[in-house]
């Protein structure tokens, strides 16, 4: 176990991220009256997402994992699962690059009971852009360990527009 994991839950963060994905890129644009074709494709692909998400979770862990040890963003599988990871890395580089990022401030801290939420300030500098990625956190009865990104598909929506 990595001292990485005492401060992440890596897990639920991942799971909840995709989710928030998920809900960004699978939404549909607003529809003005329901078909029995929409909701065809979206019960195909909510079963297709369901097969999918245990790998994908799995795939973005060993990433973060590669990323925490080396301090590298690359693809660390080379067949099979590999492919979605590349896809998937290449499309979130064309818009949203954490090297790119320059951690700025605390934008804000607020705790309740037993989670903590903080507003982290970056600035990106390939966008010259400022943007606030919102985590919670709980306590853990001496640390604090991040649970969440809460804010996954606002990010999106800013780099999408950017």
């Amino acid at each position: 176990m990595l001292a990485f994991d005492k401060y992440v839950d890596l897990d639920r963060t991942a799971d909840n991220a995709i989710d928030q994905i998920w809900q960004f890129y699978g939404a549909p644009a607003s529809e003005s009256r329901k078909s029995r074709w929409i909701d065809i494709r979206n019960e195909i692909g909510q079963s297709v997402f369901s097969v999918l998400k245990p790998n994908l979770k799995e795939i973005i862990k060993k990433e973060v994992y590669h990323y925490i040890i080396s301090g590298k963003l690359e693809n660390v599988n080379s067949q099979g699962e590999g492919r979605l990871a590349s896809m998937l890395m290449k499309l979130a580089e064309e818009k949203i690059n954490p090297e790119n990022w320059e951690s700025q401030s605390i934008n804000y801290t607020k705790i309740k009971e037993d989670m903590a939420f903080l507003g982290l300030t970056y600035y990106d500098k390939s966008k010259q852009a400022n943007f606030v990625v919102d985590i919670k956190m709980r306590n853990m009865q001496g640390y604090w360990q991040l649970i969440e990104i809460t804010n996954i598909a606002q990010i999106l929506k800013i780099f999408n527009n950017i």
